[in-house]
């Protein structure tokens, strides 16, 4: 049954304007559970795993018969510690038969010196559309010192962030499959992350699950849960739904939870939803989660002033990029705060002059938040819709 589920949202996919229109271009953003592998054909070195964070574009292509053709570039990952630096381009292909299925390659540089040309090969689409996960080799490795693996996880850029908190009832389950004991479910707190994504696949709405912080409330039961993953609710005769999560258990890592397609028995926006483990390695653990949540205190956005087109640094782009908006009919800034240089609450040229001024001109600091990320201490009508390098 839930074989089938997958087959049928892929061809929805196909068959909507989620695929996208050819020159279409959806900037996908890194979830957790992305990894990246650095190993040694020859060595006794332990393969180096890194978890990594974030973004590429997806360009959609040519459509044909029973498949979709993606450019992937402008790749930039980063390992959490700062010494891996990831870019590059390739290819993504969504092949949309009886059983649906995907293959990736890539060209990449890792800190801008080694070339690897890493392949997926034809693999299942064992999450659904949008959401893409897989994982790319370098098969033929021009230094065995240094073989890459990515596992990618990813996601389109959320319109907008909601926090969602854990209500009671909320539980993690830790099965030993192959025991005589009793199986009992541990009480868990903690928030998590739900992004709204643009569009959706017919009368369904799709969201992102982003940071997944949950504790155990046992203090003889410490489990601590992370990850992320995707959410999809809707439907034309009856409600229902799905998520797909991939989480960290404690120190254990790339753990597929699946509802598959599931009646929803609250309204939304509350979450009632039970998550099961998908093909379990180790019949020791075998993790289930159960979510019952809510919309919990709206998020203030932190961001950095001045940094127009947050890019995380502050120059002469900055203003530029506030006059095109200004002047050009270029893009919106992402975050309207950050753009307004001088906090006067509102956007104009004096504020690419204020920006200007403090580069070139001696005139000290922007106002706070400036030197580390913050929220606007002035209240005022402008806002800031999302500013990535504070997330």
């Amino acid at each position: 049954m839930r074989r089938l589920a997958y087959v049928l949202i892929a061809a929805g996919a196909f068959a909507c304007p989620a695929a996208g229109a050819a020159g279409d271009i959806v900037t996908y953003e890194l979830l957790p559970g992305s990894l990246l592998r650095d190993e040694c054909l020859f060595c006794d070195r332990i393969p180096i795993v890194r978890p990594i964070h974030g973004t590429f574009a997806l360009e959609a292509g040519e459509q044909v018969v029973g498949a979709v053709n993606y450019r992937v570039h402008d790749i930039d990952f980063l390992d959490d510690e700062g010494e891996y630096a990831v870019a590059g381009e390739g290819i993504w292909r969504h092949l949309v038969l009886a059983d649906p299925l995907q293959e990736m390659e890539l060209d990449i540089t890792v800190n801008g010196m080694r070339t690897a040309h890493l392949v997926s090969g034809k693999v299942p689409m064992d999450r659904p559309w949008p959401l893409i996960r897989i994982t790319v080799k370098d098969e033929e490795p021009q230094d065995p010192d240094h073989v890459y693996i990515l596992e990618i996880f990813a996601a389109p850029a959320p319109v907008a962030w909601q926090t969602y908190e854990l209500a009671k009832g909320s539980e993690l389950v830790d099965e030993c499959v192959i025991c005589n004991g009793p199986t009992i479910p541990v009480p868990i707190t903690g928030t998590f992350l739900l992004g709204e994504l643009a569009g959706g696949v017919g009368l369904y709405y799709d969201y992102v699950v982003g940071k997944i912080d949950f504790k155990s409330a046992d203090a003889e039961r410490p489990y601590a849960v992370g990850g992320g993953g995707f959410y999809r609710q809707g439907g034309e005769v009856a409600i229902t739904q799905w998520m797909a999560l991939v989480v960290t258990v404690n120190d254990t890592t790339g753990i597929p939870l699946d509802s598959g397609f599931v009646a929803v028995p609250v309204q939304f926006p509350a979450i009632d939803i039970t998550l099961t483990h998908v093909d379990p390695p180790d019949p020791l653990h075998v993790y289930s989660l159960r979510i019952l949540a809510k919309p919990g205190t709206p998020i203030e956005p932190l961001f950095r002033r001045g940094d127009t087109n947050a890019d995380a640094k502050l120059d002469i782009a900055d203003a530029i990029s506030l006059l095109g908006y200004l002047f050009s009919q270029k893009q919106a800034p992402p975050c309207m705060d950050a753009a307004d240089a001088n906090d006067d609450g509102k956007l104009d040229i004096s504020d690419a002059i204020k920006t200007l001024g403090h580069l070139f001109g001696g005139t000290g600091p922007l106002p706070d938040p400036f030197e580390e990320c913050g929220a606007d201490p002035s209240r005022d009508e402008l806002g800031c819709e999302r500013f990535r390098p504070c997330e």
